[in-house]
C-alpha cells in the first residue's frame, strides 16, 4: 500500500465508518446524514460532501462498504437512499481514482461474529472485544467491515492478529 488506508463505511441515514492502515488499529465513528425532512436530493448532497470530505482528510487508497441490504424494506424511499448512498460511494470511489469494493452484509458479519444473521448487539460486542470503545451500531459494522477488507486484501497483516487482540 502506497498511500493511504483502508475507509470502510456502514452506509445508513446515520452511517458508521473505520478507517486506518493494514496492520494497525482502526480509528472509527459516525455520522448522521443531513437532517431529518431532508429532500433526496439535499440527503444525497450531504452525504457526498461528507464522503468527500473524509476522503480528502483521511487519504484512503481503498474504500469498502456494505452492499445495500433491501429485503424486506416496505419504504420506497429507504430503498432508494440505501441504493443511492450505494451508488454515489462507487461514483466518488471511481472519480478519485480509488479502489473500491462494495461487501456482502452476511459474509462481513460472518466473518467478525462467526454468525452470517449477527444482530446489532452482536457486532457491538465483539467490536468492543477487539478494544473498541463505541457506542453505536452503525460504526460497530463499519468495524466489521473494515477487519473483513483487511483480512482479504492485506492477509499478511490480518494473519497475524486474532480479532480478540485489534
Amino acid at each position: 500500500m502506497t498511500a493511504g488506508g483502508i475507509l470502510t463505511l456502514d452506509l445508513a441515514f446515520h452511517l458508521g465508518w473505520a478507517y486506518g492502515l493494514p496492520g494497525g488499529k482502526p480509528t472509527s465513528g459516525h455520522h448522521k446524514i443531513g437532517k431529518s425532512g431532508f429532500s433526496d436530493g439535499e440527503f444525497f448532497a450531504a452525504y457526498h460532501d461528507w464522503l468527500c470530505d473524509m476522503i480528502t482528510v483521511r487519504g484512503p487508497s481503498r474504500v469498502c462498504w456494505e452492499a445495500p441490504f433491501i429485503r424486506g424494506v416496505n419504504n420506497l424511499q429507504t430503498a432508494k437512499r440505501l441504493m443511492g448512498l450505494s451508488a454515489i460511494t462507487d461514483l466518488v470511489v471511481c472519480k478519485r481514482e480509488l479502489r473500491g469494493n462494495e461487501m456482502n452484509v452476511a459474509t462481513v458479519k460472518k466473518f467478525f461474529t462467526g454468525n452470517g444473521r449477527a444482530e446489532k448487539a452482536d457486532m457491538v460486542y465483539r467490536a468492543k472485544q477487539c478494544g473498541h470503545e463505541i457506542t453505536d451500531h452503525n460504526e460497530a459494522d463499519a468495524l466489521g467491515c473494515w477487519y473483513y477488507a483487511e483480512s482479504c486484501l492485506y492477509p499478511q497483516h490480518a494473519g497475524r492478529r486474532t480479532l480478540g487482540a485489534a
